[in-house]
């Protein structure tokens, strides 16, 4: 919506270099597979226990299944995995963990202090047990898991609009062309589902779009909400291929 752009285009300042060294710190899998219909919240904060109930509202308990993070602090991002069915021929992984505290936004952009990431990939990509022992099928639990500690670990805030390219200089990410990501609304998901309401609080589900250099030029040169218009014109789907 047009409050997401607005904050969006007053983008943080966020180290890259220190972020990378995140990034780069945490290659192998994290996370222990768990066929359970529910992630148990009894000791979650507010926010995660109102964002389990939003997720139940959307999808049947037998589509979900949960991956947890096996370090439990404050940086622990669970991930929810919601398999394809015939309406939603895809998968979508969305992070557990950003809203546990709220985000140091600037001034003004209050509203948005909460917030989690998803990112959807097509329904024949491995998400398998094994399959995530492959780097190439892991990248995107990886950046999911480590994009969403950046608001603990750096004091900071992610919102739509903002950029990070995969090492400084980018370079391609696991066995693709995409030198980087940027965080955007989904016109994939229902609205509905990207925005949820707790009183006077609200919590946003912005989506991982990774992109290609040319794609990330364009938009550090005119900005998100032009390249955002771009894809649409174009066709370009949200659903990582």
């Amino acid at each position: 919506n047009d409050s997401d752009k607005k904050a969006g285009e007053s983008e943080s300042q966020l180290d890259e270099l220190e972020i990378q060294a995140d990034l780069e710190d945490n290659n192998d899998p994290e996370v222990e597979i768990e066929n359970n219909d529910s992630i148990p919240v009894e000791e979650a904060p507010t926010m995660l226990r109102a964002l389990d109930y939003h997720i139940d509202q959307f999808f049947k308990n037998e589509e979900v299944v949960v991956w947890k993070d096996k370090r439990n602090d404050n940086l622990r991002i669970d991930i929810y995995h919601i398999k394809p069915n015939d309406e939603r021929p895809y998968n979508l992984l969305l992070t557990f963990g950003m809203s546990r505290a709220p985000m140091n936004v600037p001034e003004g952009a209050e509203q948005f202090s909460y917030g989690e990431l998803a990112i959807i990939l097509p329904a024949d990509w491995d998400l398998s047990e094994e399959g995530l022992k492959d780097s190439n099928n892991y990248w995107p639990v990886l950046w999911l898991k480590n994009l969403a500690r950046i608001p603990q670990q750096h004091n900071s805030w992610l919102c739509y609009g903002h950029s990070i390219p995969n090492e400084n200089p980018s370079k391609p990410i696991a066995d693709t062309e995409f030198e980087g990501v940027v965080i955007m609304d989904s016109v994939t998901l229902p609205e509905d589902f990207q925005e949820m309401n707790l009183g006077d609080v609200s919590l946003y589900i912005y989506t991982v779009i990774p992109v290609y250099p040319e794609e990330m030029e364009y938009k550090i040169k005119n900005n998100i909400n032009h390249l955002r218009s771009a894809f649409i014109e174009a066709r370009i789907q949200d659903v990582v291929w």
